[in-house]
């Protein structure tokens, strides 16, 4: 978008940043060679059960008061 505020980002699994610019584009395909998972419950509550707890959704940190 011309009148976007700020540049985009791309960061796969949190390594090497790489800026894009105005015109660039990514490509998204399959593996040849997936990884085999075993699901606990199925894929979809699994997966969003690792991002509740990677990310620590709707946990509260015990606060101190204030003296």
């Amino acid at each position: 978008d011309m009148g976007a505020r700020a540049s985009a980002a791309l960061s796969i699994d949190g390594k090497d940043v790489c800026m894009l610019n105005l015109g660039d584009s990514i490509e998204v395909s399959k593996s040849l060679y997936p990884v085999s998972t075993i699901c606990l419950t199925t894929e979809a509550n699994d997966w969003f059960a690792s991002l509740r707890s990677t990310l620590q959704w709707n946990v509260r940190v015990a606060q101190r008061a204030n003296l």
